[in-house]
């Protein structure tokens, strides 16, 4: 019944003991993630073009007592000439036309997102407990009292021997 007390016991504080403590190494890992995205728009405005309008000439001749010519931007003359013949001259005036248009305007804007991540570890100091302190100090005796206890009629019979 005294054994089965002490084993317990024994087993109870072994179970129980301190472990090694834990060591926090000091690291740091730094992780840089560059990511450009480009988008392209495309608008479209209303613009106004000025086009040169060539300068043109036409005539008509014709034995008819009427006659017509015309055009967007023309100057017009038309005569009777003696021998009753209509003469008829048409001529377009050098300008410039405006004309309305619609002008892709593209825009290209890229924009860089630059995530920086930094991962620190640091190892905190403290000082053991008394609680920690005795836990390592009894291990050793608690081992050598169990060592002892487990060899003891090897021990004793050795010691015999030499006496």
């Amino acid at each position: 019944m005294k054994r089965n007390i002490i084993y317990s016991i024994i087993a109870f504080l072994l179970l129980t003991s301190c472990g090694a403590g834990k060591h926090l190494p000091t690291q740091t890992e730094q992780r840089d993630s560059v990511r450009v995205e480009v988008r392209k728009e495309t608008k479209y405005i209303k613009d106004t073009v000025f086009l040169t309008v060539p300068a043109q000439s036409a005539e008509n001749t014709t034995r008819d007592t009427s006659s017509h010519l015309e055009t967007d931007y023309a100057e017009s003359d038309a005569r009777i000439a003696p021998d009753g013949t209509l003469h008829h001259t048409l001529r377009n005036k050098e300008q410039e036309k405006p004309v309305p248009v619609d002008v892709p305007v593209t825009q290209k804007d890229s924009i860089v997102y630059r995530d920086k991540f930094i991962y620190e570890t640091v190892e905190v100091e403290r000082e053991l407990t008394g609680w920690q302190k005795w836990q390592l100090r009894s291990f050793w005796i608690l081992l050598s009292g169990l060592a002892i206890f487990v060899l003891r009629k090897p021990l004793l019979a050795l010691i015999r021997r030499f006496i």
